[in-house]
């Protein structure tokens, strides 16, 4: 039998048995061989026409799987699926074929992939992205609690399509899930004063901002990198809940810190390099303290 032959006895298994997970698994998996041998042999044109195909073939495969005998037996179909939806879903025909298979699975299929669906949050095309955040925000009116600290995770990443991808998504939890919203936010935020302490935030702050100055003279990097822990240390200055640490830290360096930051918004306004060089002097004094240096750091107190 030549792939023409097999591919319409696969198509006519389909037909005579819709709910039939084994059939759809067939279909789908043998449409993805047939578009990897074109691609392979450099034919992406015919090979796009077997996408679509394959796509719906998992849809339907996950769907009568689940329904039958649970949504884990059909991991590795949601997986290629997945693989097909990152790779290939620029193509309207494909969007297409994706929005449809979506109303037709259980919103529960994808709790067993969300690790993989948040890590392509800020694919760069913009057809997949939209996708991705309009299924996370479908998860998220059933399973709210799932999504959190994996979305707040992406929410602190360096990457600002990520963050920004990521944020939109949590704004529309939080319109129907407010409360557990701030609660996770808040966890978050607490778990990561526990794990990250002050002297070691800014040891590794000023590291990164003396290569970004003496390294590649990026004056404007320096500050950037500077100005949150500096916004940070003012809040904390005027709180009453600081750790012992966090209150150890502001009563050793805010003085000193503070001057530092005045100079560099002095510079910041004037442009005048004597203002940068006492920034230079104050950080320089900060990092090479023993108590600021040394990041080993007994936590059990």
């Amino acid at each position: 039998f030549g792939p023409v032959e097999i591919l319409t006895a696969f198509r006519n298994a389909t037909q005579c048995a819709t709910k039939w997970a084994k059939a759809w698994h067939a279909w789908a998996l043998f449409n993805t061989a047939v578009m990897s041998h074109y691609t392979l042999r450099g034919f992406p044109t015919i090979a796009s026409q077997f996408v679509v195909a394959a796509v719906t073939g998992y849809f339907h495969s996950i769907a009568c799987a689940a329904n039958t005998k649970g949504v884990n037996d059909s991991l590795q179909d949601i997986l290629r699926l997945l693989t097909l939806w990152f790779n290939h879903g620029a193509t309207s025909e494909v969007q297409m074929a994706l929005q449809i298979g979506f109303s037709h699975v259980n919103i529960n299929t994808w709790l067993v992939v969300l690790p993989q669906i948040i890590a392509r949050i800020h694919s760069n095309n913009h057809a997949v992205r939209e996708l991705i955040q309009s299924l996370l925000v479908r998860i998220g009116q059933s399973h709210p609690q799932a999504l959190m600290y994996p979305l707040l995770v992406a929410c602190k990443s360096i990457s600002n399509l990520r963050k920004a991808a990521a944020q939109e998504v949590v704004d529309k939890v939080r319109q129907h899930s407010g409360v557990l919203v701030d609660q996770a936010q808040l966890v978050s935020k607490e778990l990561i004063r526990v794990a990250i302490l002050w002297h070691e935030s800014w040891h590794e702050a000023l590291e990164e901002a003396s290569r970004l100055y003496f390294g590649e003279h990026n004056i404007e990097g320096m500050l950037k990198v500077l100005e949150p822990l500096h916004e940070m240390l003012e809040e904390g200055a005027m709180r009453d809940n600081t750790t012992i640490k966090e209150r150890a830290f502001i009563e050793a360096y805010h003085h000193d810190l503070s001057q530092a930051y005045e100079c560099c918004m002095k510079y910041k306004r004037t442009g005048k390099d004597a203002e940068l060089t006492q920034v230079i002097l104050g950080y320089e004094k900060l990092f090479y303290l023993p108590s600021v240096s040394n990041i080993v750091v007994i936590r059990a107190d």
